[in-house]
């Protein structure tokens, strides 16, 4: 385990290995609102998915960094 930090979302679809299904649309229902800016926005990716992923945030103007799914940071 580690601490929760204040306004930090991660988000992970099927292990990383795509950006879709339900967190997809939700991370996207959450950049509507007003206090979208005030959160710090992950999404896990596989590494050998990272280049397709960071394409797919960037074409669809979605505001969040890709993190390795099997990184860990305390």
């Amino acid at each position: 385990h580690c601490k929760v930090e204040e306004n930090v979302i991660l988000f992970e679809s099927f292990h990383g290995s795509t950006v879709s299904d339900s967190p997809l649309y939700i991370l996207k229902e959450l950049l509507k609102t007003e206090d979208a800016s005030k959160y710090k926005i992950y999404y896990s990716t596989n590494p050998n998915d990272y280049k397709v992923h960071k394409k797919f945030l960037e074409a669809n103007n979605i505001n969040a960094e890709l993190v390795d799914v099997q990184s860990y940071n305390m």
